[in-house]
């Protein structure tokens, strides 16, 4: 199987989309949705998206971010194919890919949403999710901090913005957080039966 349309898109807003290069929360150069430049791709500037070298340098269109994407997502998509032995719809394995994306090939297949899912306990799944965010909270924070101080430069503090610097960020914050929120609560939740563009979420 493959990630869906819908499911990678849901993936992109979910992680965020960065069309110019940036610092990780390790201070690793990366683009896109998570891709980290390799170092080839560092040196000469260019990605490989589709058979073609793309110079990253003056930022990437959207559509070439979510090519990028599908690309990156190639070896997770293997790995749920490889380690799941019960039969999955599309959501359940859009859900599973986005999973392996944020925790890593390794932790996916050593974990124990995995085993359970494995002996045929679906009902158990979604619990099994819940432990893990708590975790992907403490790096979306990290994301949410670089994000404002990209959008915030310390530098611009008093010539830009003067006495509302504060105002501004705590408003930008507020918007992230409740953004995080509802997403948090789709995922978890899932959507009601027949929604349009339920993508990879699940059905309540």
């Amino acid at each position: 199987m493959k990630m869906s349309e819908n499911g990678r898109e849901l993936l992109a807003r979910w992680e965020g989309v960065r069309t110019q290069v940036y610092k990780d929360s390790a201070g690793l150069p990366t683009i896109g949705v998570g891709h980290l430049l390799t170092e080839g791709e560092s040196h000469c500037g260019k990605i490989v998206i589709g058979g073609v070298a793309v110079a990253y340098d003056g930022g990437l269109s959207e559509a070439q971010v979510l090519a990028l994407l599908g690309q990156d997502l190639t070896r997770f998509e293997d790995a749920v194919n490889s380690a799941v032995t019960v039969v999955l719809n599309q959501n359940q394995f859009d859900a599973l890919v986005s999973f392996s994306f944020n925790v890593g090939v390794g932790a996916f297949e050593k974990s124990t949403l995995l085993r359970v899912l494995n002996q045929g306990r679906y009902n158990e799944v979604p619990d099994q999710l819940r432990r893990w965010i708590k975790a992907a909270q403490a790096a979306w924070r990290q994301f949410r901090d670089a994000h404002l101080a990209s959008l915030f430069p310390a530098e611009d503090k008093v010539q830009a913005y003067g006495s509302v610097y504060g105002e501004c960020v705590q408003r930008a914050a507020r918007e992230l957080t409740c953004e995080r929120i509802e997403q948090l609560y789709r995922w978890v939740k899932g959507v009601p039966e027949g929604e349009v563009c339920a993508g990879s979420l699940p059905i309540q």
